[in-house]
């Protein structure tokens, strides 16, 4: 009796030790990616105090699905563009006309986390800056990171076009599986560099939200 009431307790105790099986993780689809992508985009109206007016959406409609695989950026017409190199993706984007000329695109991610896409991005300034004449690259802007946001890095870039006074300045922002760029395009630096300050906490809104 003592034999077998010894063999039911290492039997209980074998048992509760047993490592229970990992649970699969299944990754979003196409459609949820689109979707989140699509909740994270600025709203149409975001700008409308600065004098942003909204003029496009792409895809053009909503019931379209975002593209798949799109360039995440390209700092200094880099011969090696950064993409998302790991599950997939889908982008968004919408342009704004007007008093603000703004353009923001939003990259929703199966397995990548947005910070390791602004790593590089901010990597790929840093190399510029020792390649670019002085004056063509304004690196590392000091923005604050709007609350909720895992980082941010913000770049000018002046244009290649001789005796083009235009500039393009870029912020980059991230949530888990989520990065936005928000590009802001001038003919003065200064200016440039102050409607982009002025947008990041208006777009990091709904990239919280999404």
């Amino acid at each position: 009796m003592s034999i077998r009431i010894c063999a039911a307790v290492v039997a209980v105790v074998v048992a509760g030790c047993s490592t229970p099986p990992t649970p699969t993780v299944v990754p979003p689809s196409l459609a949820e990616l689109d979707q989140r992508a699509k909740a994270a985009l600025a709203p149409r109206e975001a700008f409308d105090a600065l004098g942003g007016r909204f003029e496009r959406d792409t895809p053009a409609a909503d019931s379209d699905q975002g593209e798949e695989g799109e360039t995440v950026a390209n700092v200094c017409n880099s011969t090696k563009p950064l993409f998302v190199d790991r599950g997939t993706s889908i982008a968004r984007s919408r342009g704004w006309v007007g008093g603000v000329p703004l353009y923001e695109r939003v990259h929703a991610m199966s397995v990548l986390d947005g910070e390791v896409l602004v790593g590089e991005v901010r990597r790929q300034a840093d190399r510029c800056t020792q390649q670019l004449p002085l004056g063509f690259l304004l690196a590392n802007l000091p923005i604050v990171k709007p609350e909720g946001v895992a980082d941010l890095y913000a770049y000018c870039q002046k244009s290649y076009e001789p005796d083009s006074p235009w500039w393009s300045c870029h912020a980059f922002l991230a949530r888990d599986q989520l990065l936005a760029e928000v590009v802001v395009s001038s003919d003065h630096q200064d200016l440039a560099v102050s409607q982009l300050t002025s947008v990041v906490p208006i777009a990091a809104g709904p990239l919280v939200k999404a």
